[in-house]
């Protein structure tokens, strides 16, 4: 079987409903991977702003400053 003709055997077999299906179901995969990319970063953002903060506490001794000096 030649190329062209194989290719052109794939072709018949292409439904479009299934393509539309495929095209309908895209914005909902890349919805749920940008959810799950930001939900990852905003708690990696929170554990790390809470180590810092636990960090800060421990050096300082426990102690409360106004600022500076």
């Amino acid at each position: 079987m030649t190329f062209p003709t194989r290719v052109a055997v794939r072709a018949s077999e292409i439904r479009l409903s299934r393509i539309l299906l495929t095209v309908l179901a895209v914005p909902f995969y890349v919805l749920g991977f940008v959810v799950g990319v930001l939900w990852v970063a905003v708690g990696w953002c929170i554990a790390a702003g809470a180590v810092a903060f636990s960090d800060v506490r421990d050096r300082s001794g426990g102690r409360v400053t106004d600022g500076p000096g």
